[in-house]
């Protein structure tokens, strides 16, 4: 009960510190989750399962939160503090580059847009000229704590060697290309190229004159490679829901996560 007690203040406070502030305005990096696109992956895991008549356990070593309340459940877990916290939500819905780069689902069902997970870093200083064939390189305040460093396995003749990056910027605010059905062996646009522990590089991948433009200061999102090992790093996720016209960047809720073993 003391515990329960203790969640609910602090869920309390971080609501009462982010709830009605836009991702302008938060600290960075942060974990956000877009509420819409999580329920659309739990719905497409669902009505699979269904389809092809099988029983499921949901995994959940990536959302590690109490919240939204769960509903009776069959569940596996990795560590005591999941057990004594059991909830009802898991890795796959919130999707990555790696679900994407192994083509997990039907093109038609899973596309970049679909990821549900970002990172909110902040662009920290720009490098003009010091990339491949000339291109720009921008140090943003994200790196291996914020981001993991686990590089993502793909379909190729070589695992790994298409994309090298650790994460890829979403066309938030910006006019990014974004992974397409030819992902990971096309992936122009702005990605993560190197990191070290609180920052990472963002590297042009593509031709030089097609370079999106960055500018110091602002404020951009990262699709990570592994959500599970992403999330690790946070105590909270901000919750968005780009449902809402004109607010999609507006926080509506937190959901605190569990920590330890």
């Amino acid at each position: 009960m003391a515990a329960n007690t203790s969640d609910a203040k602090l869920k309390e406070q971080l609501r009462a510190r982010f709830v009605g502030k836009t991702l302008h305005d938060v600290p960075t990096p942060s974990l956000v989750l877009d509420l819409p696109k999580l329920e659309v992956n739990c719905e497409r895991m669902l009505e699979a399962t269904e389809r092809l008549g099988l029983l499921w356990r949901a995994h959940i070593k990536s959302h590690k939160s109490a919240t939204p309340p769960p509903p009776p459940v069959s569940l596996i877990v990795s560590t005591l503090i999941e057990a004594e916290n059991i909830l009802a939500l898991l890795q796959d819905p919130t999707l990555d580059m790696q679900q994407l780069a192994t083509h997990a689902r039907d093109q038609s069902l899973m596309t970049a847009d679909d990821i549900a997970i970002s990172v909110v870093a902040e662009v920290a200083s720009l490098y003009p000229g010091r990339g491949v064939n000339g291109t720009t390189e921008a140090l943003i305040n994200a790196g291996t704590l914020a981001l993991g460093r686990e590089p993502v396995t793909d379909k190729g003749k070589v695992p790994g060697q298409d994309y090298p990056g650790w994460g890829f910027l979403m066309p938030w605010g910006l006019n990014n290309p974004v992974p397409g059905p030819d992902f990971p062996r096309v992936h122009d646009g702005w990605q993560v190229g190197r990191i070290s522990q609180e920052h990472g590089v963002l590297t042009w991948q593509g031709k030089k004159e097609d370079e999106v433009p960055l500018k110091y200061g602002q404020r951009v999102r990262v699709w990570p490679n592994h959500s599970c090992i992403a999330g690790a790093g946070f105590d909270y996720y901000l919750i968005v829901d780009s449902r809402n016209k004109g607010r999609e960047d507006e926080v509506v809720d937190v959901w605190p996560r569990w920590r330890g073993w």
